[in-house]
């Protein structure tokens, strides 16, 4: 997955603002994504989000750009492909890559774009 793929899942799937400092959050979902699958590591993913509320949040918007799925409760919620493919390339971009800079480089990502995206996107 490249960087461009990765900026898409944030920005368009998990609406995700480029500015301040959106690699808090890729770091968050990372960890997240690390919890999985929910319904075996629960504490950990507690002890990462503590509040009942966001943790809702935040399973509900990864829900919704299909990065985990879950049956009966949100709680007990897993990664789908998707997800792995997205946590298999956050692992393999180290934070001090130049790649990773570049996910929310919009300069970067946007140069790329006419490739894969409709005009309308961009």
């Amino acid at each position: 997955m490249t960087a461009h793929e990765i900026n898409h899942i944030f920005s368009d799937q998990l609406h995700v603002c480029g500015c301040g400092r959106p690699e808090t959050t890729v770091i968050l979902i990372k960890a997240i994504l690390e919890c999985m699958p929910l319904y075996d590591n629960r504490a950990k993913f507690e002890k990462l989000v503590p509040d009942e509320g966001a943790q809702h949040l935040i399973l509900g918007l990864m829900t919704e750009a299909d990065l985990i799925e879950h049956g009966g409760g949100i709680g007990g919620s897993w990664m789908r492909d998707e997800g792995k493919a997205l946590l298999k390339s956050l692992q393999d971009l180290a934070i001090t890559d130049p790649q990773f800079e570049s996910v929310f480089d919009n300069e970067t990502v946007w140069e790329e774009c006419p490739k894969c995206c409709p005009e309308e996107v961009r």
